[in-house]
């Protein structure tokens, strides 16, 4: 079980990082890259070239710039970070898949304003790290739950709406950062459902 909770551990300050990112919370990824270093090496595992910490130092107005014209607006936003804009061609938000986003939270003991799309990337990104953490690992009907809760999220929701949304990033930010990450972390979303699926065959 310990190697289990290496692999948990360290997928929770992953996914603990990109939502700290696509909240635009550049200080904290900052602050937490220069702290340890899980995701400077996960970044380099997957083959990004440069070094995160430099290069937001250099580059975090033109970062922060590129973030909220890709996300946040105050025109039309180029890539709208909500699960339920790409599930109709309306492009609404407060959908279907946010309603059951919200019931899933809720199922894992997170409620989140009803005023927030509860569908925002950051939200997803940050419940997956929520779900990461497993207080005792000697239980493991409990840590079967949460693994198949990652599962189960990945599947009927951060993999079926990111790709079209990394298509709307790729086409329209100004920056190599923001589409060179976000094209990792779909990527690696994948890998982590085939990963997380093999792990829970070993938890006895």
């Amino acid at each position: 079980m310990e190697n289990i909770k290496d692999f948990i551990t360290k997928r929770q300050s992953i996914y603990a990082v990109l939502a700290a990112l696509y909240r635009g919370d550049l200080d904290k990824v900052l602050k937490i890259s220069e702290e340890v270093s899980v995701f400077k090496d996960f970044l380099i595992e997957k083959g990004y070239t440069r070094d995160i910490i430099e290069e937001i130092k250099m580059n975090r107005e033109k970062l922060l710039e590129d973030y909220e014209s890709l996300f946040v607006g105050p025109a039309s936003i180029l890539a709208p970070p909500w699960e339920s804009v790409y599930e109709t061609e309306d492009r609404l938000l407060f959908g279907e898949s946010e309603l059951q986003v919200r019931r899933f939270y809720r199922n894992f003991g997170l409620d989140v304003s009803k005023k927030e799309p509860a569908d925002h990337l950051a939200f997803q990104l940050a419940f997956m790290s929520r779900l990461c953490f497993i207080e005792d690992y000697a239980d493991s009907s409990k840590v079967k739950k949460n693994i198949k809760g990652q599962i189960d999220f990945l599947n009927n929701h951060l993999l079926s709406w990111t790709y079209k949304w990394y298509d709307e990033v790729t086409e329209n930010a100004r920056t190599k950062f923001w589409r060179d990450i976000s094209g990792i972390a779909v990527r690696w979303f994948k890998e982590d459902l085939m990963d997380l699926n093999n792990v829970i065959k070993s938890v006895k």
